[in-house]
Parts: C-alpha cells; sequence; structure tokens
C-alpha cells in the first residue's frame, strides 16, 4: 500500500553570542523604547563571502563534532534539571557561535572558554575544522531537504575591530560583518538583526533578541543561525493519524494527534528506553527517537546517555518491523544562556577585565548575554509517495535475517535528535514534555 503523505520536519537555531557585548555600564537608565518595533534601516555593505571555502584534515573535523557533542548534550542535561516542560536545543548553533567568539579571546578568557566547549584543536586548527564542518553538512543538501548555516557579525559603526579576527570569520565562518549604531539607536539595530534572524529562519524565528537585550553599550553581536527541513524517507500514511492520549503523568492525559506507521527501522533497546531511528531521504540525516519504557523514565533517561551511547545505537542496533505511534508535535525553547555557560567554567568571559584582546578594540569588553532559540515542528504534509525503507549509516543486514516485530508508542515523555551522520554531529537534541 502506497504512503502517500510524507511528514516534513523544521527545525531552525539561532544565538546571538555577544548580544550586548558593553563596554563600561551606562550610568543613565535609557530611554523607554516605544512599544512597537520601529522599522529596520537598510543594511550596510557588508563584506563579501569566502571565495574559497575551508577544508581541513578528517580527523579535525571528527575531533569538532565529539567535542560539540560533549559540550552540547551536558549543557542540555543541565538545562533539563531546570526544566519539566518541552525543551530543544542546537549543540550546533552554540558551539559554533562561541567558536567565533573565541577567536577573539585570549589569555584565561580564552582558557576557561576552551575547556568549557571543549575545544581540544588549537585554534588554527580548530576554526578551519568547524568551517569545513559547516561546509559539509551545507553541500550534503539535496533530496527534499534544506539545512542552512548562516553566521553574521554586527559591530557598532565607527569601531574599528581586528582585520586578522574578521578575516578570519569570514574565511572559516563566512559571517560577514555589518555596522549599526548601538549606541545612538539600539532599538533600530534590534530590529535590523531580528530582520536578518528572521529571514534566515524562514520566520520561525521572527525577535530572538527581545527589548532592553542590547543596549547603549553594545559593541559586537555574534549571530548563528541554522535552519532544517526535512522529508521522512518513508512516510506515515495520513489515514492512520488518530486522535489519541499523550501520558504526561501515569495517571494524567491529554488529547494528541498520534502518527502510526508498520515499517522497517533501525531500532536497539535497553532495560531503561527503546531507541528507533527515522531516516530522512538524505541518508546522512536522521531522527533519533528515543522513548523511555517509564511514563515518568525520562528525566532519568536525559541523565544518562552520552554522545558514546549515540554511536552505540547505531552500531549496535538491528533491523525491525516496528510498530510506531508518533505525535504531531512542535516544541520550542528560548532563554539566557550566560549563567548556564558560567556555572560549566566560562566565567571571566562575563567579567569585567574579560580579555578579548584578539578583537583589537581599544575599550574594555565582555559579554552580557547569550540569547538561544530553538524551534522544531513535525507534521504530515504532501501526497508524494516513498518507495523504499532505508536505514541510516548502518552495513545492510542480511536478508537471510529476518527482522524481529516490536511495538514503539511515543504516548509519553520521550527525547529526539536531529542527527547527521556524514560528520557526526547532533544538530539538535530535545524532550517532548506535553503537547
Amino acid at each position: 500500500m502506497p504512503r502517500s503523505v510524507l511528514l516534513r520536519v523544521f527545525g531552525v537555531a539561532i544565538l546571538a553570542a555577544c548580544v550586548g557585548v558593553c563596554v563600561a555600564p551606562v550610568e543613565t537608565s535609557p530611554t523607554p523604547p516605544s512599544s512597537s518595533t520601529p522599522p529596520p534601516p537598510p543594511l550596510l555593505e557588508e563584506t563579501p563571502p569566502p571565495v574559497e571555502p575551508p577544508t581541513a584534515p578528517a580527523e579535525d573535523i571528527r575531533s569538532v563534532a565529539n567535542n560539540g557533542n560533549e559540550f552540547g548534550l551536558d549543557l542540555y542535561k543541565r538545562l533539563a534539571k531546570n526544566t519539566k516542560e518541552n525543551l530543544i536545543v542546537s549543540p550546533y548553533s552554540i558551539s559554533s557561535a562561541l567558536a567565533m567568539t573565541y577567536a577573539g579571546a585570549r589569555g584565561q578568557t580564552a582558557a576557561e572558554m576552551a575547556r568549557t566547549m571543549r575545544f581540544a584543536l588549537p585554534p588554527e586548527r580548530l576554526h578551519p575544522a568547524v568551517g569545513a564542518t559547516t561546509h559539509k553538512l551545507q553541500s550534503a543538501d539535496a533530496d527534499g531537504q534544506r539545512l542552512n548555516i548562516a553566521n553574521s557579525l554586527w559591530g557598532q559603526s565607527g569601531v574599528k575591530f581586528s582585520p586578522d579576527f574578521l578575516n578570519l570569520t569570514r574565511k572559516n565562518y563566512g559571517a560577514g560583518f555589518r555596522e549599526l549604531d548601538f549606541q545612538a539607536n539600539p532599538e533600530s539595530a534590534r530590529g535590523t538583526i531580528n530582520g536578518w534572524v528572521s529571514d534566515k529562519t524562514n520566520k520561525m524565528i521572527p525577535e530572538l533578541i527581545r527589548k532592553g537585550e542590547i543596549n547603549e553599550g553594545t559593541r559586537l553581536v555574534l549571530t548563528n543561525a541554522i535552519y532544517f527541513r526535512g522529508l521522512w524517507d518513508t512516510s506515515f500514511e495520513k489515514k492512520n493519524t488518530k486522535d489519541d492520549k499523550f501520558k504526561l503523568t501515569a495517571t494524567e492525559t491529554v488529547p494528541v494527534k498520534m502518527m502510526n506507521s508498520y515499517v522497517s527501522l533501525w531500532y536497539s533497546e535497553t532495560k531503561d528506553y527503546q531507541v528507533v531511528v527515522l531516516p530522512y531521504k538524505n541518508k546522512y540525516r536522521s531522527m533519533i527517537v528515543v522513548v523511555p519504557r517509564a511514563v515518568d523514565g525520562v528525566a532519568a533517561v536525559e541523565q544518562t546517555f552520552t554522545p558514546a551511547d549515540v554511536k552505540s545505537w547505531y552500531a549496535n542496533g538491528t533491523t525491525a518491523i516496528v510498530r510506531l505511534a508518533l505525535p504531531v508535535f512542535k516544541a520550542g525553547f528560548r532563554d539566557n544562556l550566560g549563567p548556564m555557560l558560567q556555572a560549566m567554567g566560562m566565567k571571566s568571559a562575563f567579567e569585567r577585565g574579560a580579555d578579548f584582546s584578539g578583537l583589537g578594540v581599544d575599550f574594555e569588553f565582555y559579554l552580557s548575554v547569550v540569547l538561544h532559540e530553538a524551534v522544531v515542528e513535525v507534521n504530515e504534509e504532501g501526497t508524494k509517495a516513498a518507495a523504499a525503507t532505508a536505514v541510516v549509516g548502518v552495513t545492510p543486514v542480511s536478508a537471510q535475517i529476518i527482522p524481529k516485530e516490536v511495538v514503539v508508542r511515543a504516548d509519553h515523555p520521550f527525547l529526539f535528535m536531529i542527527y547527521d551522520s556524514a560528520t557526526e554531529n547532533i544538530l539538535f537534541v530535545g524532550r517532548f514534555a506535553k503537547p
């Protein structure tokens, strides 16, 4: 029977790595912004993108992925302890934006950032490896799938930043540089940056920077945006989407639209949870769904899994005929990550006396907030038929082996990841806890 309706998954993450980077604190209270955001002014000239994409050895690209995944999951676990609601972050977006910031750090500030971010490579190898990874991720885009990654720098007009810093971020991150007048009109600057974010995320994040989060003391904002859209390689049939119940707890339920399929998927399990890998049409990307066996088991599971577990799910799993129930869902998250990054060890970057001398400016410079917002949607759309089932990143199983049959019902809080097996990067990781 043809599967006529395809699923589409959208994921967006945007990080303003140095929003509200300040010189000395403003002594007088700024004029309260108007109730409506002013229209952004025309963008000033942006430095052109690099002609040649960055390159790096395969081992350096793997190092960036491993270190970014370790940092991202550590950050995710810390955030997860503070909320029981839906949660999603993009380890790759956060790592990329902070790597750009790290390019301007020196001394103790740089050392703390490297330890917190798990940077194992020296700067001269790290930045090309991040850039090569981004290029590889984007160049792999094909077959009903879209993955866009964009970086940009926004500096105070009239301030001369180090040409070495601007050239490094341009060459390795494709980061254009634009001037804005934060000092004279921070609200107008905010509107301009938010407009860029909205454009790069296909309008899924229209207002990353809220009123008051940049001010007259802002001198530099670094932004990174990811927009992802993917079609399942094997779709769900629309007629099998039914009204169902999602268990918030063992005794409390809420209504949900539940998609159902009976299909061959890559499957792994432990005594605590089940794992299914849902491949996209791009064979290197997939959504990994981790369903705890216990209704209230998500907190325990998310605090224990590691990047090594992700690789193990691929290496030690098996093909199974899965009777899968997965809800139509949307999850979003926004927060200032600054306090969490300080708790993880990145302290001096947020303090007076921070060493960002690599920026080449002649005034005191430190970070004020690190904003991160991510959104993911899983929904039904389209009528294109899928003719085959694929398994992501694994060796095909011999045709003589009859796959076992399992039931996986994601009808209670579960974890999910969007994973790129070609670069071994966790692009997004999250928890769906409530429709």
